[in-house]
């Protein structure tokens, strides 16, 4: 926020000033000074509470339970941040580095620091390598 009180954001798309109403995001305007602004700023406000926004962790049911089910036939979990980081952790503790595939497709639009294969190397990195 800005010492005027305005909220700006600078994302993907460019910068924006923040419209805030009752504590929640309602839309995102073009900043002044962004001669080409991007209309899709304009899906900020809906995409922070749409359907398809993930709130939490979440882990497929089966395999939470030891079973490994099927992908795409099972409900998922909402587990806390510490539980699914704990998986995480259990799981690549588990395996020998060499077993892991450290390749990825991710979004990488965004640069270097965004780029999912740059991350997952990375992080694999920082345990037993791949």
């Amino acid at each position: 926020m800005t010492a005027d009180g305005t909220h700006l954001t600078s994302n993907h798309w460019g910068m924006g000033l923040v419209q805030i109403r009752d504590g929640r995001v309602i839309g995102v305007d073009p900043h002044p000074r962004d001669l080409e602004p991007s209309a899709i700023n304009d899906n900020i406000a809906g995409s922070l509470a749409g359907r398809a926004r993930v709130l939490r962790p979440a882990v497929r049911q089966g395999w939470l339970e030891g079973r490994r089910g099927v992908r795409g036939r099972e409900p998922f979990v909402e587990v806390s941040w510490e539980e699914a980081l704990g998986l995480v952790a259990q799981e690549v503790a588990r395996l020998p580095g060499e077993a892991v595939y450290a390749g990825s497709y991710g979004w990488a639009s965004a640069g270097r620091f965004h780029h999912a294969q740059s991350q997952l190397k990375r992080f694999l990195n920082t345990q037993k390598g791949f």
